[in-house]
């Protein structure tokens, strides 16, 4: 007889930077709610996760090479909490940073960067027509 477990919380997150990493936005949308968001270390936050796979489009298209280099997972109550590297050769962004992960019903209902940044690296990705209207003071 075979028993099921459910998948953790932190194996979540791993596949989460793995389809960072691979720019595959299809497992992204799977692993996340419909209304995920996505919060930088300027605290601008994108919200719903049409919106959050935009960003991640331009974060593809701004830094083709980034990709995130997990050091550690822990778990804190309900959030796992990830220690790691960001890499690109895009200036700003190789960094050592860290990131919490919420969750909601098996799905990542939020990912908040936090690390020494740019101010916004929301804001360095898209253009002022295409910033979400989910922080009116996200514009700069």
């Amino acid at each position: 007889m075979q028993f099921w477990r459910p998948i953790t919380r932190k194996a979540i997150v791993r596949r989460y930077v793995q389809a960072i990493n691979a720019k595959d936005l299809g497992a992204i949308e799977k692993l996340t709610c419909p209304d995920f968001s996505l919060i930088d270390t300027a605290g601008i936050e994108v919200s719903g996760r049409k919106d959050c796979i935009e960003v991640l489009r331009g974060l593809s298209r701004h830094a083709p090479d980034y990709r995130i280099e997990v050091s550690a997972l822990s778990k804190h109550g309900d959030d796992v909490l990830v220690s790691g590297k960001a890499h690109s050769t895009v200036a700003g962004i190789r960094r050592a940073t860290q990131w919490r992960a919420r969750f909601r019903q098996r799905k990542l209902a939020e990912w908040h960067s936090y690390g020494a940044y740019p101010p916004s690296t929301v804001r360095a990705i898209l253009s002022d027509e295409q910033m979400p209207d989910v922080m009116p003071d996200a514009r700069g």
